[in-house]
């Protein structure tokens, strides 16, 4: 008998033996099979990935505790991964937790991730996936977060992810190429929070039914295709802090109490849409209101001159509209922005904007950075008191950086106020982020591509004269003012790049017999800003 149970005691250890070896071979296999699929630059990365350590000790993996171990989070973000997600990932199938975020991974999202049931994080972002999103990733029922955003994908988005993901707290699909309508089954998700899907190519209308979703306090749908007016269910979402529905064809107007509703909306924006009617006075009461962005669409009336209540309002766009603001009445708004403590760019262009600029805009805010008026028929001059820069004293400092803005327009033939810049992006953060390696991709291609380069060095002098010009208008347009370039040494710097383009492009014009090219002229304007 003792011998008996001493025999089922070894078979039973033996077992167990072999299945902590089985777990192993298969999670480790799985490893090296992602590792396998990557680009030969991925290696130095992944150098502890080889068989003199046990995989637990592998640079990004974690393991569960239990025996046997088994892989619950992979994290290789920003790790500079190259190559193709291999589909032995699906075999991780304790993960909880993938994270190959900020890599460059690329072709499609392997369906196999759908046999991830116990997934809960999944972050495959700002990388260059492309081709279809797995509907069947629908399957990791335990899903709370998904970031897919920033990367190729295409098609239309899995009607599925509403129907089985209802764990899911936050999903952004923003700045990729998806197509077609926002699958209505979105509405099931009762527990989600955030839904980005901007950046896209979305087309209909906002489904009403995503009003039942009553935790959510971020929407973003900007820049798409849509059209329709925003559900008036919407405005029950009271956890709301963050709205963007701009660039796209929405149409509508803003409710008159909408400040009942959203109570703790901190970013509203509508800018480039087709909202109509009035302003309502009730949006001065957003108490927690830091961005307002109506500009491009045709509100009428005039601007309630209560603004001044919203004591958090960092950013206010009312330019392109149908407003009414005269000599007589319709400035009063101004006197009142001067409570907002924290404004820092203020944006009236517009035909809508007409008579003389109040003499009370002197006392906004001393953290005003940018003050828009393109386009506006306000007549006479912008009062002394005014400075672009630090202190009370006019300065050239203001000068200067509004050549630095006019030369970035000039350029890449975007304006300040395009409602692209959000945030903290603007137009010389744009410039400056390209600034040598993206040279040619953020550039105004009317400028240039007249005549397309024909070699190296053509694109080289025409790479090295552009490069020259944003690096100016960089200099020119720094937040601080006494950082920025003075103007006579501005005027050297436009003459030294206009000449040296000169030289070169009458070269080219000797050797091919071509025409002056726009890149020339649009040089020439440059100087005569000065």
């Amino acid at each position: 008998m003792a011998m008996g149970i001493m025999v089922m005691s070894m078979l039973w250890s033996l077992v167990a033996a072999l299945m902590i070896a089985t777990v192993r071979a298969d999670d480790e296999a799985a490893l090296l099979a992602f590792r396998a699929q990557l680009s030969d630059g991925s290696y130095p990365t992944l150098a502890s990935w080889n068989n003199s350590a046990h995989f637990c000790s592998w640079e990004g993996v974690m393991c569960s505790h239990r025996r046997p171990a088994r892989v619950v989070e992979l994290r290789l973000n920003s790790t500079g991964l190259t190559g193709e997600l291999s589909p032995a990932i699906g075999n991780l199938t304790f993960l909880r937790t993938l994270d190959l975020s900020f890599n460059w991974l690329n072709r499609e999202i392997p369906a196999s991730l759908g046999r991830l049931h116990r997934l809960q994080r999944l972050y495959l972002n700002d990388n260059a996936f492309s081709g279809m999103f797995p509907a069947n990733l629908s399957s990791c029922a335990n899903m709370i977060i998904m970031g897919v955003h920033n990367n190729k994908l295409g098609r239309r988005i899995p009607g599925e992810l509403g129907e089985k993901l209802m764990s899911l707290a936050a999903i952004s699909l923003s700045n990729n190429s998806f197509i077609g309508p926002i699958p209505a089954s979105l509405a099931n998700l009762s527990y989600l929070q955030n839904l980005d899907l901007s950046y896209n190519q979305l087309v209909g209308s906002i489904p009403p039914g995503l009003s039942h979703i009553h935790s959510i306090w971020r929407f973003s749908i900007f820049s798409n295709n849509l059209s329709g007016m925003i559900p008036p269910s919407l405005y029950n979402w009271s956890s709301l802090e963050f709205f963007e529905v701009g660039v796209n064809m929405l149409y509508g107007s803003i409710p008159d109490d909408i400040s009942d509703k959203l109570s703790k909306m901190k970013v509203l924006g509508l800018g480039e849409n087709h909202f109509t009617g009035p302003i309502p006075s009730s949006i001065s009461n957003l108490s927690y209101l830091t961005n307002l962005r109506l500009s491009k669409n045709r509100f009428s009336g005039y601007v309630p001159p209560t603004l001044g209540r919203l004591g958090s309002l960092q950013k206010l766009d009312l330019d392109g509209n149908k407003l009414e603001v005269n000599n007589s009445e319709g400035w009063e708004f101004i006197s009142s922005l001067a409570n907002c403590s924290q404004l820092e760019r203020l944006s009236l262009g517009g035909d809508s904007f007409g008579g003389q600029l109040p003499g009370s805009i002197v006392n906004l805010s001393t953290t005003l950075q940018k003050f828009y008026l393109m386009d506006s028929g306000v007549s006479g001059g912008i009062p002394a008191d005014i400075e672009y820069g630090e202190g009370s004293m006019v300065s050239s400092h203001g000068d200067i950086y509004s050549l630095g803005i006019l030369l970035l327009e000039m350029f890449t033939g975007r304006s300040p106020t395009d409602d692209t810049f959000r945030d903290s992006l603007d137009l010389h953060k744009f410039a400056e982020d390209a600034l040598s390696k993206r040279t040619l991709e953020i550039a105004d291609p009317t400028i240039w591509l007249h005549r397309e380069p024909k070699d190296k060095i053509t694109s080289s002098r025409i790479q090295e004269c552009l490069v020259s010009v944003f690096r100016l208008s960089i200099s020119c347009s720094k937040k601080q003012p006494l950082q920025r370039t003075l103007i006579r040494d501005a005027a050297v710097e436009m003459h030294a790049i206009r000449d040296a383009y000169l030289v070169f492009d009458c070269e080219l014009i000797q050797e091919h017999r071509e025409t002056e090219e726009p890149l020339l002229k649009t040089l020439e304007c440059m100087i005569l800003q000065q």
